[in-house]
């Protein structure tokens, strides 16, 4: 079922994909000059789709780098969590530490309200 589903997914992506390739063949000159001089030193010719294509997998790549970065602090956070876990455990692993009350019966000094 699972090699099924991925043959459908990728027919139904790469049948688009090739039909935009074989449709924007002709080629385009990309200048890296910003002043618009055309200096053939600074330009290069390549088919549209690669162009497309490029710049689709570039935006992809940036935004994959920026959402990575800004969840940083979450991953920062489970190490720590998962740290403090462990260290948790090995103290209760202990005989004669105890990490939390004595007698295991905590007793609720306020009232729980609700949320």
């Amino acid at each position: 079922m699972k090699f099924w589903l991925k043959l459908l997914l990728l027919v139904v992506i790469g049948v688009p994909v090739v039909a935009v390739a074989l449709a924007n063949k002709q080629m385009v000159p990309i200048s890296a000059d910003p002043t618009g001089n055309a200096d053939k030193m600074l330009t290069v010719s390549l088919p549209l789709f690669v162009v497309v294509f490029a710049s689709l997998l570039v935006g992809m790549l940036i935004g994959g780098i920026i959402t990575w970065v800004g969840q940083g602090k979450h991953r920062r956070a489970a190490r720590r969590a998962k740290s403090e876990a462990a260290n948790l455990r090995a103290q209760m692993a202990q005989p004669g530490q105890s990490a939390g009350p004595a007698t295991g019966n905590a007793v609720m000094t306020t009232p729980l309200s609700p949320a």
